[in-house]
């Protein structure tokens, strides 16, 4: 039997890939996670993935797992997790969809397209399923390709990210020699790996 929590969220996006194929099991299980308005598949998908993001982020993930690991219907489960993960920071499966980068309206209250396009043409950093399906929380749909065509259908034109720019900005920040920088990681921060955390050197001098 499987138990941890991760296993479980494996097994649950297996089930959910499975019962999408179907028009009938799309619509109930996207009414699941409150998503009925996000269109695309591959977009519903992503947003199953990034409402665990959200709750490793922004410290749900306890009660993400309290209720996957629950009795009952596993994909009932999910929605129920993914819906407490996004109400409490003040979201809905759509609001985190791809599919609401499309609005074109000037809001300050709406930053995901802009988030979107310094991601296609700057950032990078684009979150996909592990090419292999062994340890990853997303669906193999969710993978670079997938993410080119975001960048296609909102801006024209595929990640036209230049990384060595990227190189010539920050790479030296990241040296551990350099000085007069903090890098503050919360435990539990998610985005860590990407930050310095080893201070076994004793350098970076204030």
């Amino acid at each position: 039997n499987r138990s941890t929590c991760g296993d479980r969220v494996r097994e649950a996006v297996a089930l959910i890939e499975k019962k999408i194929a179907t028009p009938d099991g799309a619509k109930q299980v996207k009414a699941l996670f409150g998503a009925s308005t996000i269109t695309l598949t591959e977009d519903f998908l992503y947003t199953v993935a990034d409402a665990l993001a959200a709750a490793v982020q922004y410290g749900n993930h306890q009660r993400f797992c309290t209720t996957i690991l629950g009795s009952g219907d596993l994909i009932t489960n999910y929605g129920r997790a993914a819906v407490a993960a996004l109400s409490a920071i003040g979201a809905t499966a759509f609001d985190i969809s791809m599919q609401v980068a499309e609005d074109l309206k000037v809001d300050p209250d709406l930053n995901f397209r802009q988030w979107m396009w310094q991601s296609c043409s700057e950032f990078g950093w684009f979150q996909v399923a592990n090419k292999t399906s062994e340890g990853t929380s997303r669906s193999s749909a969710i993978d670079m390709a997938y993410h080119d065509r975001v960048c296609e259908r909102l801006f024209g034109s595929v990640a036209t990210v230049k990384t060595e720019l990227n190189d010539t900005w920050y790479l030296n920040l990241f040296d551990p020699a350099t000085s007069k920088i903090i890098f503050t990681n919360g435990g539990n921060d998610p985005w860590q790996r990407l930050s310095v955390t080893d201070k076994s050197d004793g350098r970076n001098p204030a």
